[in-house]
C-alpha cells in the first residue's frame, strides 16, 4: 500500500443536542457545536487543524433553519448570538427529519442526515442509596428507572450524577461527580449505561442499575442527577463503534474496527439526541 496516496477528507463531528441541558453538566460529549477539520493519514504526525471557512446549515422538516457561525476562540462552530438573549437555542423534536451541509470553498459539498424516532418517557426514578458497599471504600447505590417506551426502534444513554458541597480548610465547595454504572441484571451488555430497547419495545419497563459513588466525610451529597438520552440511531451506532475500537485496540487477535461515519463526502458523524435531566434530592 501507498501510504502517500491516501488524501485528506473533510472531516465533520456534530454530535447534537437540546440546548436546555447543560453539556458541560452532562459531560457527555453531546453539545451544540460542530468541529469541522480534515482527517490525515496513518503516517502523519501533526495536529488537526480546523477549517474555519467553512458554511453550515441545520435544516429539519418541521421547519428548523440555522446557520452556524466559527468560534475562534473554541475552534467550532455554533448557532449565533451564543450568550445573549436572542439566542434561541436548539430543540430536539422526535419524529424529525434533520439535514446537515457543510460547504468548504474548494471541496464538494458535504451533506448528512439522521432521523429521530418518538421519545421514550421516564415515569419514575428511585434510588436505593448504599444497596451494597463497593471495593476499596466505595458504595453501590440501585437506581431504578421506570420508561413507557414507544414502539417501534428506540436508543438510550444514562447519566447518574452526585452534586454536593465538600469542606476544604473551612471552606465550602460545590462538587459534581460521575457514577461509574453497573449491571444490576443481564439485560444489558458490557456498557450498561448504553442500550436500546429491543428486550421491551413498547413496554412500560423498571429498568435498574448500581451507580458506584465515592464519598468522604467532608463531603455532602445534596441531588442525584439523573440524565436519560434518547439516541438517534446515528449516536448509538457511533457509540457502539468507539466502544469497539477502544476493546479491539486493547486486543491484538482483535480485528480492526471502522468508526461509524454518516457523512457524505466526508467521514464524521453527525446526530441529534434529546436529553431529559432529572433532580433526585439526596436527604
Amino acid at each position: 500500500m501507498d501510504l502517500g496516496d491516501l488524501s485528506d477528507q473533510v472531516t465533520v463531528v456534530g454530535r447534537l443536542s437540546n440546548t436546555d441541558v447543560s453539556n458541560e453538566l452532562t459531560r457527555s460529549q453531546l453539545s451544540y457545536g460542530i468541529l469541522i477539520s480534515r482527517s490525515r493519514s496513518i503516517i502523519d504526525t501533526s495536529n488537526f487543524k480546523p477549517i474555519e471557512s467553512a458554511n453550515i446549515n441545520l435544516t429539519s422538516n418541521d421547519g428548523l433553519n440555522i446557520d452556524f457561525e466559527y468560534d475562534e476562540r473554541l475552534g467550532y462552530y455554533f448557532p449565533p448570538n451564543i450568550g445573549t438573549s436572542d439566542f434561541g437555542g436548539i430543540t430536539v423534536k422526535e419524529n424529525t427529519n434533520y439535514e446537515l451541509v457543510v460547504d468548504v470553498p474548494g471541496e464538494d459539498r458535504v451533506t448528512a442526515s439522521c432521523e429521530t424516532k418518538t421519545f421514550g418517557k421516564v415515569e419514575e426514578i428511585n434510588i436505593v442509596k448504599d444497596d451494597i458497599a463497593g471495593d476499596s471504600g466505595s458504595t453501590l447505590d440501585r437506581v431504578l428507572i421506570n420508561i413507557a417506551d414507544p414502539e417501534g426502534e428506540n436508543f438510550y444513554y444514562l447519566d447518574v450524577f452526585y452534586e454536593g458541597e465538600r469542606v476544604s480548610e473551612g471552606v465550602k465547595n460545590k462538587f459534581f461527580r460521575k457514577g461509574y454504572l453497573y449491571n444490576y441484571s443481564s439485560i444489558f451488555d458490557d456498557a450498561p449505561e448504553l442500550f436500546n430497547d429491543q428486550l421491551f419495545d413498547g413496554k412500560t419497563k423498571t429498568l435498574e442499575f448500581w451507580s458506584e459513588r465515592y464519598e468522604s466525610r467532608e463531603e455532602e451529597i445534596m441531588n442525584a442527577v439523573i440524565i436519560l438520552w434518547s439516541l438517534s440511531k446515528e449516536e448509538y451506532e457511533f457509540r457502539k463503534s468507539i466502544s469497539a475500537n477502544e476493546i479491539a485496540d486493547e486486543n491484538p487477535f482483535a480485528e480492526p474496527i471502522i468508526v461509524f461515519s454518516n457523512i457524505e463526502n466526508g467521514v464524521g458523524i453527525f446526530s441529534m439526541s434529546k436529553a431529559e435531566r432529572f433532580i433526585i434530592p439526596w436527604q
